[in-house]
């Protein structure tokens, strides 16, 4: 079966510019825009209300579609967002060789938040948590106990491609900032506001943390931690006990356990 889309043409230089320079933190970080790869994510991307620029579809989609490809391609369809053809050998070009599905798109990055906001009670900060995939796991986890934003510190690259891809879609749910340069001034900020904070750490803390309204979890990296200033200014500093064979949690679980504390899920 083959499917009909309406595909607009545009030159090829400047079609493999735009989507080849999502590779690019800097790009993705001046034009505010990052890559939903696949039919899954450019399905939760859409059903989320995210904002498209446009989207891209092998020939191969157009000529042997699959049932969800038919679907998300009518979906698109639906809601007017451009929608360019091009060939196996181009789209491998424009995801430089990464392979998750025949369909991407640009996507908007997902609103920024007001840290002074009345109605936020629980928020995620991560500092330093290089791997994407770590990001894209505790986008996910933040999502599903409810948390009402995400803020990313210093290297974290939140607007990477794997860590939208696992974030399964939550990325486009929830409010964030990102690439804040500093931190303690974060939290200082976040202090004003009249937030409380509860430093997750390997060790020197309790696993009995009972944290109220307006809170938020800070999360180091995956190498070293949480910096030593941060865990000092937080109210709570919280440790999960391991067995003495393994020394730490990942970051995500310990997340996850954190957030259980400070985090009650809530509907969509």
């Amino acid at each position: 079966m083959n499917l009909a889309i309406d595909a607009h043409e545009i030159s090829e230089p400047e079609f493999r510019r735009r989507y080849v320079e999502l590779g690019r933190v800097g790009a993705r970080r001046a034009c505010g825009e990052t890559l939903a790869e696949g039919w899954r994510l450019v399905e939760r991307a859409i059903v989320a209300g995210t904002q498209m620029a446009s989207v891209v579809v092998s020939d191969r989609v157009l000529q042997r579609p699959t049932k969800d490809e038919s679907r998300v391609i009518a979906m698109v369809s639906a809601v007017g967002i451009d929608t360019h053809q091009v060939s196996p050998a181009m789209f491998s070009q424009l995801t430089q060789g990464r392979s998750y599905g025949d369909i991407i798109a640009r996507v908007a990055l997902p609103a920024r938040f007001d840290s002074g906001q009345a109605d936020l009670e629980r928020i995620l900060v991560g500092v330093d948590v290089l791997d994407p995939g770590n990001i894209g796991a505790l986008w996910r986890t933040a999502h599903a106990l409810g948390v009402d934003g995400v803020v990313w510190c210093r290297g974290t690259d939140p607007t990477h491609p794997k860590a939208v891809r696992t974030s399964m879609g939550s990325c486009f749910r929830l409010p964030y900032v990102h690439h804040v340069a500093d931190p303690a001034e974060m939290m200082r900020i976040l202090t004003k506001c009249g937030w409380s904070h509860v430093a997750m750490a390997i060790d020197g803390g309790t696993d009995q943390v009972q944290a109220g309204h307006r809170s938020a979890l800070w999360v180091g990296g995956e190498a070293h931690g949480l910096p030593a200033d941060i865990v000092a200014q937080a109210q709570f500093v919280m440790t999960i006990e391991t067995v003495n064979s393994c020394n730490s949690l990942s970051v995500n679980a310990a997340a996850a356990i954190g957030l259980s504390h400070i985090a009650v899920p809530k509907d969509d």
